[in-house]
């Protein structure tokens, strides 16, 4: 899973981001593993959606009672991002954190504000997505 979402990840950051000519490295000479022969890869675009939510629909709802079957019982409030999600999301976090270091982009103990630019809009589980990442 994590050498598919590298290789994903490499497709995206060369069509999105594009790598600069400006300051042409050989992969040897920059020791970086995504760089290619005149490029340096300089900066990364992550797209991510919210992690493990739960349900739209609240107790009682036409869907809650389309069964019988009693349904999964949730920590979070309907459609809120739940706590195995936050769990998940902060390894997720961990994960491009050392990826991005491995890649020369961004050094480790270094002030990830100065470098890293997080947006979510106003629903909950965005918010809480961008917290735990």
């Amino acid at each position: 899973m994590k050498a598919l979402l590298k290789i994903f990840l490499v497709a995206l950051c060369f069509v999105l981001v594009g790598c600069s000519t400006a300051h042409p490295v050989s992969s040897t000479e920059a020791g970086v593993s995504l760089s290619h022969e005149g490029y340096k890869l300089e900066k990364v675009v992550i797209l991510s959606r919210h992690n493990i939510r739960s349900p739209l629909v609240e107790k009682g709802s036409v869907l809650d009672n389309a069964t019988t079957h009693q349904w999964y019982e949730w920590s979070s409030g309907p459609s809120e991002l739940s706590l195995k999600g936050g769990v998940l999301e902060t390894i997720m976090g961990q994960y491009f954190r050392k990826w991005l270091d491995s890649e020369g982009l961004i050094k480790e103990n270094t002030r990830i504000a100065e470098n890293v630019r997080i947006y979510a809009n106003s629903k909950q589980r965005t918010i809480a997505t961008a917290r735990y990442f």
